[in-house]
């Protein structure tokens, strides 16, 4: 599918970004929405919503995953986009905490929307500029790196992700959930020791945990209480729609 005209709503955020530059290689108009240029188009033959937030500030996780992707569907039913495309993560779950459980019932209104759709799960992203692995990568330069949790994760690249969501708008993924993770699966200390070798990662007591989450409401650097139960859970998958649709995946480095 050429020569599309294609709504990205946070299309200057991190994946959003990457997007808009694989869709403007493969031919396509891109309108971009977001926070500061809200622009609603009069014509768009697909939407795709990068829109999410891993902490509450200004905004939500109700406003940023539900509120706003309830809106965006309205949009794409008056539209009648030809698909939508949803980014969510793989752990969404119905039960889970706030931004787990937003992503999922965000997921839900798109899986009972009655427009053609492809939901886009992701593991952690890793590239250029990201706010999770190089997070990461700070504090183990320290020498020292404490863990929240024993979960295990699956990092991927920013640029795989984006490939497949841009192959989910030009129709290669249809009416279904695609979870995305990288080659390899990592503990935290794992992690830790391949974007600094040598670090020494140690799991924090529960009570220093809970001092460090309470801080972490207020200081970006530091996670949140939600953040760290995160880390306790894994985060992978071995859905096979990388390999399937034929793109590149490489490694962490």
């Amino acid at each position: 599918m050429k020569n599309m005209v294609v709504l990205v709503a946070g299309g200057n955020g991190f994946l959003g970004s990457r997007v808009v530059q694989v869709l403007t290689q493969h031919g396509h108009k891109v309108i971009i929405h977001s926070r500061h240029n809200k622009a609603v188009p009069t014509h768009a033959d697909v939407i795709i919503n990068c829109v999410g937030i891993i902490r509450e500030d200004e905004e939500t996780f109700e406003d940023a995953h539900v509120v706003f992707t309830k809106w965006l569907l309205g949009l794409g039913r008056k539209l009648k986009v030809r698909q939508f495309i949803q980014v969510s993560a793989i752990g969404a779950k119905p039960d889970g905490n706030g931004y787990q459980r937003t992503k999922w019932q965000a997921e839900e209104l798109v899986r009972s929307s009655r427009l053609p759709f492809a939901i886009i799960r992701p593991s952690m992203l890793f590239g250029d500029g990201d706010r999770s692995v190089n997070r990461f990568r700070a504090f183990a330069r320290t020498g020292f790196l404490p863990l929240f949790g024993n979960g295990k994760v699956q990092p991927v690249s920013v640029d795989t992700v984006a490939a497949v969501v841009v192959a989910a708008a030009e129709n290669r993924v249809r009416n279904r959930a695609a979870e995305v993770g990288g080659q390899e699966i990592f503990t935290y200390a794992q992690l830790a020791d391949r974007v600094h070798p040598g670090v020494r990662a140690f799991l924090l007591p529960r009570p220093m945990r809970a001092v460090f989450t309470f801080f972490g409401e207020v200081v970006t650097a530091l996670p949140t209480a939600e953040m760290a139960a995160m880390l306790s859970q894994d985060n992978m998958t071995k859905d096979r729609t990388i390999e399937r649709l034929g793109i590149k995946n490489p490694r962490l480095k």
